[in-house]
């Protein structure tokens, strides 16, 4: 009885095998893209802080208040939020500006203004669903 049952899960991994690394990798891709989204989108709606005066061009900016995501002023930060594929199940996402890590993890002399552990924080929440509509999309 036991052993009927181990053959025909085996013959299932045979069977649906494929279908499903192919809808885990597209869920992984479409978990990436969501965090990657999620990221640029809390840079792009910051609230403001205090103002302060820019030079060349002479403007007024606004800086980012504590805890919050960075301000989006020349688009630097935003421009490097990339999302990098290593391999067919293998990512990463890399922010390459030169300051991104005392935004996110703060200095000496400013705080942490975290803008990807955040938005990875709230993407895990919706992992399970995406994980079941790609699971499920591909099984026939």
């Amino acid at each position: 009885m036991i052993f009927t049952h181990i053959k025909r899960r085996v013959n299932a991994k045979r069977v649906y095998g494929e279908a499903i690394d192919r809808g885990a990798r597209n869920a992984l891709e479409e978990f990436v893209d969501i965090i990657v989204k999620d990221i640029r989108n809390s840079i792009k709606t910051s609230p403001p802080g205090q103002p302060y005066t820019r030079y060349a061009p002479k403007r007024t900016g606004y800086a980012s208040r504590r805890r919050n995501p960075p301000r989006n002023d020349k688009g630097r930060l935003l421009r490097g939020i990339k999302r990098i594929k290593y391999s067919r199940d293998k990512f990463d996402i890399d922010s390459q500006a030169p300051y991104s890590s005392a935004l996110e993890f703060g200095s000496s002399k400013m705080a942490a203004r975290p803008f990807m552990r955040p938005a990875m924080k709230r993407a895990r929440k919706r992992i399970s669903d995406i994980w079941r509509v790609n699971i499920g999309a591909t099984l026939p």
